[in-house]
């Protein structure tokens, strides 16, 4: 436990005693036969309902406190999961859903360094007959903004189709 533990510790345990030796001393006196006055009476049961309630506060604030503290503790975790290098982990291809990897499939980047496989991008571009890239829709002037990372062959099939109708402007590839 934390300073703040053990501090609500010490202080609740006060509390607690405290309470126990005055409910004592009053049960002492009832069986020792004092007699009470109205007044005796209802200054007991004030300090009584004081303390009671003077527990309760402490209980709540300190439950408060350690939910506080938690929230503090998950939002600087939460941070530091931010803040680290994520290059590592495999990201995904916004078409297909598998997992980018270069070894398995080769890879075609485009100009606005969106990246998907190969195969994935070629199909979408003969679907929709449109080459733009799914994800930003930025229109590309040509095949030179798109590059293939780790196979020889280009996208011909898609952009000749898309040079006969004008949209795109160049035929340089870049491998």
């Amino acid at each position: 436990m934390d300073l703040v533990g053990s501090r609500f510790s010490l202080l609740l345990t006060i509390e607690i005693l405290t309470l126990t030796v005055y409910v004592f001393c009053i049960l002492l006196n009832v069986i020792c036969g004092s007699k009470f006055s109205q007044r005796d009476t209802i200054f007991s049961a004030v300090v009584f309902v004081v303390c009671c309630v003077i527990l309760v506060a402490t209980v709540v604030l300190a439950c408060r406190a350690r939910t506080t503290t938690r929230i503090t503790q998950t939002t600087k975790a939460y941070r530091k999961l931010q803040q680290s290098n994520q290059s590592h982990y495999a990201s995904d291809c916004a078409i297909c859903l598998s997992p980018k990897d270069p070894t398995l499939s080769p890879i075609a980047k485009l100009g606005c360094h969106h990246d998907y496989h190969r195969d994935c991008i070629e199909e979408c571009f003969k679907k929709t007959r449109d080459p733009r890239c799914p994800k930003c829709r930025r229109a590309h002037s040509g095949i030179s903004s798109l590059t293939s990372q780790s196979c020889p062959t280009s996208l011909s099939a898609p952009v000749e189709s898309s040079v006969k109708r004008g949209i795109l402007m160049s035929m340089e590839s870049i491998v």
